[in-house]
């Protein structure tokens, strides 16, 4: 079961290598949407970097976190992720579109040739991207047979949890931009492969940000609001 949280984001000071990040991003997804307008990646949209920061440095600092392994599902171009990695967090990001994973890790490169020797340190030893699918193997069944499921998903992709080091519930935090209608799958999934206690933060956009706990079900609260960005 998920609870929604409120949590009060206060105000962080962006790092600069974080913003170098952000302002490298933009115009390289713009150029890469152009480039593929007649052939476009399905369900791919960027989503607010910077808010998605300060969410991300106000989580990291809230004592909520059961651990400071980071996942993105469905991650695009691992602006995220490579953010998460540069505040602090063990990041991994997975992305199921070859092209789209393709073009994330060539500029991936370029940005690393940008930054001081510090981030790329971090990017590293605390980043890390994947191809194929953040659907576990063992849950492939029961997710196509989910009313929650829609169109978007790859059934063709690898199940990256059968190739990495890591494990599926590894992840304080995971954060997904789910298109319209797919939240419920989004949250379904976390639900289903999530330990107690860890975090998924969730886009909407137009700041729509929804930051929910994993909890067993005799501890859930009822009552608890949704997250509030205020």
């Amino acid at each position: 079961m998920l609870n929604s949280l409120t949590l009060d984001l206060g105000t962080f000071d962006i790092p600069h290598s974080v913003s170098q990040i952000i302002d490298s991003a933009w115009p390289t997804i713009q150029q890469f949407q152009l480039l593929t307008r007649k052939n476009p990646v399905h369900g791919f949209h960027p989503g607010d970097f910077l808010e998605t920061t300060q969410w991300m440095m106000a989580i990291r600092t809230s004592g909520l976190l059961p651990n400071s392994n980071f996942c993105e599902w469905g991650s695009g171009f691992a602006v995220v992720a490579l953010i998460a990695a540069e505040i602090g967090f063990q990041s991994v990001a997975i992305e199921s579109d070859k092209k789209l994973f393709c073009a994330a890790s060539r500029w991936k490169k370029e940005i690393s040739g940008e930054m001081n020797e510090a981030s790329n340190r971090r990017l590293r030893n605390n980043f890390e991207s994947h191809c194929g699918s953040f659907i576990p193997s063992s849950l492939q069944d029961e997710v196509v047979g989910s009313k929650a499921m829609t169109k978007w998903i790859d059934h063709s992709a690898t199940a990256v949890f059968d190739q990495c080091r890591w494990k599926p519930d590894d992840f304080g935090l995971t954060y997904a931009y789910p298109w319209p209608g797919e939240e419920g799958f989004i949250f379904e999934l976390f639900d289903l492969i999530a330990k107690p206690d860890s975090l998924l933060l969730t886009f909407h956009g137009a700041a729509d940000f929804r930051l929910q706990q994993k909890v067993d079900s005799e501890h859930a609260n009822p009552t608890a609001g949704t997250a509030d960005p205020s």
